[in-house]
């Protein structure tokens, strides 16, 4: 990762995965897939997550971290080297998530969302 104020050593994108609930992270310049971050309701819920509606990238350190907001109104935290669950989730809105903006300064997220609110976390 670059230090502030320096382009990134490598870009990365996320894409819709093979499943709709999935984003798939890739390295630009290579086309290598760095992960499949998997988005499942929780054991034993019938709750449908829908599409995955809006994606930000943040840097960590030596960590890429990656804000995945759904359909149905839930913003999960992932890191990109350990995919198997998120490092946190949450449910801030009603209705779909349309945009998130990462505060790396001030240790926060922005969402917003078709039900008006924007709520931080």
């Amino acid at each position: 990762h670059a230090p502030e104020g320096e382009p990134p050593s490598r870009w990365l994108v996320a894409l819709p995965g093979g499943d709709a609930d999935d984003v798939g992270v890739w390295e630009m310049a290579s086309g290598r897939r760095v992960c499949t971050l998997r988005r499942r309701p929780a054991p034993g819920s019938d709750a449908r997550l829908g599409m995955v509606t809006s994606v930000a990238f943040e840097s960590a350190g030596s960590a890429t971290r990656v804000l995945v907001g759904g359909e149905d109104g839930s913003v999960c935290l992932w890191d990109t080297r350990s995919t198997g669950k998120p490092l946190a989730s949450c449910a801030p809105h009603t209705e779909p998530v349309l945009a998130i903006a990462v505060l790396p300064r001030l240790g926060m997220a922005l969402t917003g969302s078709a039900d008006r609110r924007a709520p931080a976390r």
